[in-house]
């Protein structure tokens, strides 16, 4: 699907991805950032673990669908924090993979408190499992590329080194 300034699912919609370190390196955020429409302009740059609704996320392991009015409540608890510019409506869902919680995916939006719904929550629940799942394999081949790429240079220098041997030897 394409998505450009008339895309009305998304107006007044800043849509991010939050991936934790699939190896389980979760001192930095926002390894990548998706961003659609941003009417607020706020940039998301990687940061240090904190508290904010990401984390919290993290930590609670299940869907959040936030209202401005929720947000500022758990700033006032101190049970989590916000920078920038407040959403009227956040969601954030956990993206699961084999029982791991290896990111987060978020919804927000600046101009529509009801933005979003249950039936948003599921769809991104949906799609943040796949997603998770796709990441994993993707890590996956990867780390057998890279011990596959090391077993090879092994192999080449055992090799040499057996040749210089066998050359002494004669």
């Amino acid at each position: 699907a394409e998505v450009g300034p008339k895309a009305s699912v998304f107006d007044g919609t800043q849509v991010y991805l939050d991936r934790q370190g699939l190896e389980g390196d979760a001192r930095r955020y926002a390894e990548f950032v998706i961003q659609l429409i941003s009417e607020s302009g706020d940039n998301y740059e990687a940061r240090p673990i904190a508290n904010g609704l990401t984390e919290w996320v993290l930590d609670q392991r299940i869907p959040m669908l936030l209202r401005d009015k929720d947000i500022l409540k758990l700033k006032a608890e101190g049970k989590a924090e916000f920078k920038g510019s407040l959403p009227k409506c956040w969601l954030g869902v956990p993206m699961v993979s084999g029982g791991k919680v290896v990111g987060v995916m978020t919804l927000q939006s600046y101009t529509d408190t009801d933005a979003y719904s249950r039936k948003e929550q599921d769809l991104l629940v949906f799609v943040s499992t796949h997603i998770a799942q796709a990441l994993q394999k993707i890590e996956s081949s990867n780390r057998l590329k890279r011990a596959y790429a090391e077993m090879e240079s092994n192999i080449l220098k055992r090799t040499e080194e057996l040749e210089l041997s066998n050359m002494a030897l004669r």
